[in-house]
């Protein structure tokens, strides 16, 4: 058996390959997005960004917490449909919007830098980052609702911070809720069945061993 560590290795791989190979795939042009009353009605916060980056963190906690147990499987299949979906629409209708100039301390402007430079601009919506915030803080649901419910506050700052960064507008965030919540849903259909299957064969054997 693979190492989860491996595992989460080839998955980050995985991830990075479609995620960063979308841009090259396009089957259209960007389609510039522009912001709604709501957005403009939203400040940029620079330093914001930390809060955007913690993303990454997150993930790894998650990860470490649930490593072992019965979520560590629900999540990396959640963010892999996730992923999966969203790239699809990155390459079929690809969007972009505006990066603006920032104006910040040395420390948050080289943050945009490094975060413009390896983040495609095209990479808009859904927001992937909303998806896999919400997937990460859900996976724990119901078995560790403590946990959970810190999870889901952690994801709602960052989720905010895709706002107040100015990486996305509310309808990306709105998309990535949605690609969340499909893919939370097919991956616990997925596994209610694989319970149920697994309760069916028992029962089958069970029942032959009955003597006659």
């Amino acid at each position: 058996m693979r190492s989860p560590f491996v595992v989460l290795a080839l998955a980050y791989t995985v991830f990075s390959a479609l995620y960063l190979g979308a841009a090259t795939l396009q089957l259209a042009v960007p389609i510039m997005l522009s912001p709604s009353a709501f957005d403009d009605a939203i400040p940029r916060l620079p330093w914001t960004v930390w809060v955007y980056l913690s993303q990454f963190p997150f993930l790894g906690f998650v990860y470490w917490q649930a490593c072992g147990t019965v979520t560590w499987a629900r999540n990396l299949r959640g963010m892999l449909a996730a992923t999966v979906a969203s790239v699809s629409v990155f390459v079929l209708w690809p969007t972009r919007i505006a990066r603006e100039t920032v104006d910040a301390d040395a420390a948050t402007t080289l943050a945009f830098r490094v975060l413009y430079g390896t983040d495609p601009a095209t990479n808009c919506l859904p927001s992937l980052h909303v998806s896999l915030a919400l997937l990460g803080a859900s996976s724990f649901w119901p078995e560790r609702p403590r946990l959970a419910r810190a999870c889901l506050g952690w994801a709602a700052l960052i989720i905010v911070s895709t706002l107040t960064t100015k990486q996305h507008y509310a309808v990306d965030v709105v998309a990535g809720v949605v690609v969340a919540a499909g893919a939370a849903w097919l991956t616990r259909g997925l596994e209610s069945a694989a319970v149920a299957g697994a309760y069916t064969k028992r029962d089958m054997i069970s029942s032959a061993r009955i003597p006659m």
